[in-house]
């Protein structure tokens, strides 16, 4: 009875993460990623992350390959916001600010 409940846990915990997919963000290209600062399941090709960092605020949305990223400023006020199409397998935003974002599963 144990060895049954063992397989049905670990045939639970494969079907929960077979094929999904991820968007990270975090400080560095994607190879020289060390941590992320933020992470969301990405659900019909489209996903949302919010993180800060000292002052600075960022939303990032993936949707169909591309990325609209908002920056704000705590102590300034006011925002910016850039669109970029992610490039390569993973789906690689281009620098901005020291991060980027990708996605994986």
């Amino acid at each position: 009875m144990g060895k049954f409940l063992v397989v049905i846990t670990f045939l639970g915990a494969m079907s929960s993460f077979a094929g999904d997919l991820y968007l990270n963000c975090g400080e560095g290209k994607t190879e020289d990623m060390e941590e992320f600062l933020a992470s969301s399941i990405v659900d019909e090709r489209k996903s949302h992350v919010i993180f800060s960092k000292n002052n600075m605020n960022y939303s990032v949305v993936f949707n169909n390959d591309e990325y609209e990223i908002t920056k704000s400023d705590q102590n300034v006020g006011g925002y910016t916001k850039n669109t970029y199409f992610g490039f390569g397998w993973s789906r690689q935003t281009p620098l901005f600010d020291g991060f980027s974002c990708h996605i994986s599963n």
